[in-house]
């Protein structure tokens, strides 16, 4: 059997048994969930099984509609990727490698924190925190501990290939005066904010 086949048969056995146990934590019949995904019972029985690789994409973003899940985790159960992330890639190759290469230590919580950065909430909290010194200092900890599961090497070789200009291994935070991002001290008042650094060890 190729080896292309026995890794989907494999990614199936899993996907068949959080397919089923989905689909009857629902109360969802075989019968009415293939049919509302446009598949035959008898297929859908023996993906469940684990005797049948998953549907194709479609199929498999249309049952994760019907049973209330993230289709990219579906899809990922099922050995597939999303059909648009190719494309994404293929536009600039080598930086979304260097970035995918980058994160690939971090954790769910350490996306989490991402996503908020880049959505400018950490620097909101940062900069005028309503919390206790401790739970602002807790915070802090957590971005760093974030940053330091970034592994640099692929973006720095990526910067270095296109003939960029690479600065030090840090990230700017936007917090307000007064703030002290490596000791306990609260951040204060919700004056004209100034750029720190905080460094990674």
């Amino acid at each position: 059997m190729p080896v292309y086949c026995t890794s989907m048969l494999d990614h199936g056995s899993r996907f068949g048994v959080h397919l089923r146990k989905l689909r009857v934590q629902r109360g969802i019949g075989l019968r009415k969930l293939a049919m509302t995904i446009g598949i035959s019972p008898t297929y859908l029985s023996m993906v469940e099984q684990g005797k049948m690789s998953p549907p194709a994409e479609k199929q498999v973003i249309a049952l994760a509609k019907v049973l209330g899940q993230d289709k990219d985790v579906l899809l990922g159960m099922a050995g597939r990727v999303a059909s648009d992330l190719p494309a994404i890639i293929q536009k600039n190759p080598s930086k979304y490698a260097a970035l995918l290469r980058a994160l690939r230590k971090f954790r769910g919580a350490d996306f989490d924190l991402l996503f908020d950065s880049l959505g400018g909430q950490i620097a909101v909290e940062f900069k005028r925190s309503r919390g206790s010194p401790e739970e602002a200092g807790r915070q802090i900890d957590e971005y760093k501990a974030m940053l330091s599961r970034i592994d640099s090497e692929p973006l720095v070789l990526s910067r270095t290939a296109a003939g960029a200009k690479t600065k030090s291994r840090s990230v700017d935070l936007i917090i307000s005066r007064g703030s002290n991002i490596g000791g306990t001290n609260p951040p204060q008042g919700s004056g004209r904010g100034r750029k720190q650094r905080a460094r990674r060890d």
